[in-house]
Formats: structure tokens, C-alpha cells, sequence
């Protein structure tokens, strides 16, 4: 290594070799130069221990100083750097390198002001990262050059590199395992959810779906028609505690004010996430003190609540509720349990919707059977004087007979029509029987004509048939029903 390498510690022995020549004394000339050569010693065997390369310059950017490494990191000849450097070749052999940052522009730059530190990260064309550290080196306060480290840190990068696109890979494979979790929740829920028509029974089941998939606990309660509501469900994953829980289930009335999340979700505030529950929360959502000794009993950590909506409009209110578990809400957990409770109100709004289906289909069988019995009574006494006519106040074959023959066939028919109406409920239960049975066609049409003829009478026109003897009875040709 040629040139001496100037750095901040290295004056006290320069000082010391200027005072022994200055005052003639060979002794101390020789001792300050046998501890100036063992300094330079350590500092040479320093420098080459390094797994830095660095470099010494002077003010005039010629090199007074290196080691080894930084020879080999660039990838020259350590006689470009002896003797303070040939600056045309070493040029050249940068430009080779393809040093994208121009190294030797920003010596010129750093130059220009001497006193400033200097860090930055070196992509060369070769594919390599290097750091680079630049500090002003002094002697008596007084910048003599400059000293350049350098450092490799190729692999270091990959391996960051690497990290990150596996921290990558690893987020997603977690955000898709989750999502694949919370899907399958979801569509568990939906499931649970439809097997009742009974919409006080959806809402119980969806506090106990809850818990402790999504909460510690859980409630669920409906808007009362005086301003407060009704908890219908709550749920709680240790027993003890879901004692104090269902205490307040079918409480008409709950000791809460406007504050409440559930006050201010059925107002129309939409979804309430409270990463944070304080004891000033609860002691403001309460008018009672026991009602806040019970809510703080619970010790609830973090808080959401989200609204139950039918057409349009809040009608309740599910709170999942972290408490034991330490666990923390945030924005996503806000969007899993809006997505259950649109599934529990669409349920919700199936069984009500079910239940007005089964009101309306009631309401109609009582009105046909009222239709059907105030119908029966004048057709029975038609009928019953129709018969009493026929057996006693009319000749065989007379005009009269057969007139009263038709009025009975039609009474018949209207009663059959009746029976129809009544059958309608049979139809829907699947409970109807048809007995089919062969009948001959100029029966049939005999009496499709007696029906007729009275109209046709009144408009002038006259209604004749001929049937053929021996014709084949009429049968039901229709498949046979499905079996169920």
C-alpha cells in the first residue's frame, strides 16, 4: 500500500515527528518514528481486515490510501490505485463497470462542500448494490481529503428482497385463508339461519352463531314501538357470564340512553365500531346503576354493533362484544358482522314474509268457508223443493218435469263448484284425491245442452244434437300425478 492514508487520529504522531526534528533531539526522532510506522502498521492492518473497501483521497481527489477489498469490490487492478491513481484509467475501468451514478461527478460534488457527510446506494451495471460512506477527514481543523468506504451488500438486498416478496406471498396466503374461513361462516349462518320461519327464533340463533367465532359475547335486540328495545338473544362464551346476559333477554324496556350503541344504531347511525370501550362509555350509554355495574361485570374491551334492516329501515341492532379474549375490532371485523346481519335480516324478512303468506292463506279458508256454508243453505232448500216438485206435482215426460229436472242438475253442479272452492286448501296440502271414472258421451252432452238451452231460448236460437249409439265411454287419459 503506497501514499499514507490521512484520517482524523492521525496527527499526534505527525505532531510529534514535526517537535523532534524542531528540537535536534535523534532519540526522540527515531521513537516518533518507530511509533509513526507501528501506527501506520495497525492502521494498514486495520484497513485490510475490513470487509469495507476504502479509499483515502486528498483535496485534490488523488488517492493517498486504500485496501485490498476495495480493489477487488470494484473489480481493478490495485496498480490503478498506487500512487495516487491514474485518474484516465481508473475512469475507463469505472466506465466499464457502468457506474450508473457517476462516481467521480459526485467526488467533484462533494468537494465543493468539504464539510458535509454523504450515504448513498450504488447500482452498478454488473448487477451489484454497493453502499457508499464518504466523511471529511482533518488536521488542526483544517480538511486535508476525504475518506470513501464501501461496502457490498448484494446479497444483504436479495435477501430483503426475498423476505419481502415472501411476507407478500404470506399475507395473501393468509388474507385468502381468512376469507376462505369467513365464507364458509357465512354460508354456515345462512343455513342456520333459514331453518326457522319463526323470526324471534332467527334472532336467538344468531347471538349463539356469534359466539366465539366472532365475539366473546354477544346480543340481540329489536326496536320497541315507545323509543328503547327489547333484547330477543344474547349469547356469552363462558356460562357464568351469560347468566348476567340473559337476565335482561325479554326486558320490554332496558335502561339505556341516546348514547347506547344500540340507541344510536336504530336512530339511523349505521354500523359502530369501538376499538376501545372506557369506563366513560359505559357509564354515559346507562340512565341506571345497576344497568352499568351488570356492563361493566362483563369487563367489554372492544365493540361492534351493527344494524338489523328490513325494508330499508333499522328495526334492531347486533353488538358483538370482545372482552376475556383481549381481542381488538377493526375495520374488518366491522364488515364480517355487517354481512351476517344482512343475512339474518333477509331470514328475518323470509319468515315474516312466510308468516304473512300463512295469515293471508288462513284468512282466505275462513272466508270460503263462510262463502261456502251462507252458499249451501238457499241451494238446499233449491234443491230439496226441486225434489219435492218432482215426486209430487208434475206428469212423467211433461214440459214441467224436465224444466225442474235442469233447475236440480244446475243446484247439483253449483254444489260441486262449491265443493271445488273448499278443495282449494286440500290442493295446496297435496292432500286432494281424484277418482276418475268412465262416462258416457251423450250424457255429457245432454247435459251441456239443458244447461244452454234457457240462453239460447232467450236469444232465438235452437240447440239440437244427434249422438251415435254405441260410442265409447269418455275416460280420463291424463298421466298419473308424481309420487311425492
Amino acid at each position: 500500500m503506497t501514499g499514507i492514508p490521512v484520517f482524523s487520529d492521525g496527527n499526534a504522531p505527525l505532531q510529534a515527528l514535526s517537535s523532534a526534528y524542531a528540537g535536534g533531539d535523534a532519540t526522540g526522532r527515531r521513537r516518533t518514528i518507530a511509533e509513526l510506522e507501528q501506527s501506520l502498521a495497525l492502521l494498514r492492518s486495520a484497513l485490510e481486515s475490513t470487509a469495507d473497501g476504502v479509499l483515502v483521497v486528498d483535496l485534490a481527489g488523488r488517492i493517498v490510501g486504500y485496501n485490498q477489498k476495495v480493489a477487488d469490490l470494484w473489480g481493478i487492478a490495485p496498480a490503478l490505485l498506487q500512487d495516487g491513481g491514474d485518474r484516465e484509467m481508473l475512469e475507463a475501468a469505472f466506465a466499464r463497470l457502468r457506474d450508473r451514478n457517476g462516481f467521480f461527478d459526485r467526488v467533484r460534488a462533494i468537494y465543493a462542500q468539504p464539510d458535509d457527510e454523504s450515504f448513498d446506494v450504488l447500482e452498478l451495471g454488473d448487477g451489484r448494490t454497493v453502499e457508499r460512506y464518504s466523511k471529511p477527514q482533518r488536521i488542526n481543523g483544517h480538511s486535508v481529503g476525504r475518506v470513501w468506504s464501501f461496502r457490498d451488500v448484494t446479497e444483504r438486498r436479495s435477501a430483503e428482497v426475498q423476505a419481502q416478496e415472501l411476507a407478500r406471498e404470506q399475507a395473501a396466503r393468509s388474507e385468502a385463508e381468512a376469507s376462505e374461513r369467513r365464507a364458509a361462516f357465512l354460508a354456515e349462518a345462512s343455513r342456520i339461519l333459514s331453518t326457522s320461519f319463526d323470526y324471534q327464533t332467527t334472532l336467538a340463533t344468531l347471538a349463539r352463531i356469534a359466539v366465539p367465532t366472532l365475539a366473546d359475547y354477544c346480543t340481540v335486540d329489536i326496536a320497541d314501538d315507545d323509543g328503547t328495545f327489547i333484547r330477543l338473544g344474547s349469547a356469552h362464551e363462558d356460562a357464568a357470564s351469560e347468566e348476567i346476559l340473559r337476565a335482561s333477554d325479554g326486558i320490554e324496556q332496558i335502561s339505556a340512553t341516546q348514547e347506547h350503541p344500540v340507541m344510536r344504531v336504530l336512530t339511523g347511525e349505521g354500523a359502530i365500531l369501538v376499538p376501545d370501550v372506557s369506563d366513560e362509555m359505559i357509564n354515559s350509554s346507562y340512565t341506571s346503576e345497576p344497568s352499568r355495574r351488570e356492563s361493566a361485570a362483563l369487563s367489554p374491551r372492544s365493540l361492534i354493533c351493527v344494524p338489523l334492516v328490513v325494508t330499508g329501515a333499522p328495526f334492531g341492532a347486533l353488538t358483538l362484544v370482545s372482552s376475556e379474549s383481549g381481542r381488538r375490532f377493526g375495520p374488518e371485523d366491522v364488515a364480517l358482522a355487517s354481512e351476517l346481519a344482512q343475512r339474518a335480516s333477509l331470514a328475518i324478512e323470509n319468515a315474516r314474509l312466510f308468516h304473512q303468506a300463512q295469515q293471508a292463506s288462513r284468512a282466505r279458508d275462513e272466508v270460503l268457508a263462510v262463502v261456502a256454508h251462507d252458499l249451501r243453505n238457499p241451494l238446499n232448500t233449491v234443491l230439496m223443493a226441486t225434489d219435492l216438485l218432482l215426486e209430487t206435482g208434475v206428469a212423467d215426460g211433461s214440459r214441467e218435469q224436465r224444466q225442474l229436472q235442469m233447475i236440480r242438475k244446475a243446484a247439483e253442479r253449483m254444489n260441486r263448484l262449491i265443493q271445488d272452492l273448499l278443495d282449494v286448501k286440500r290442493i295446496e296440502s297435496g292432500r286432494l284425491t281424484v277418482d276418475p271414472r268412465p262416462e258416457g258421451v251423450a250424457q255429457i252432452l245432454t247435459d251441456a245442452l239443458d244447461m244452454l238451452r234457457p240462453i239460447a231460448r232467450g236469444s232465438a236460437i235452437q240447440l239440437d244434437s244427434t249422438v251415435e249409439d254405441q260410442l265409447p265411454a269418455v275416460i280420463d287419459l291424463a298421466p298419473p300425478p308424481p309420487q311425492c
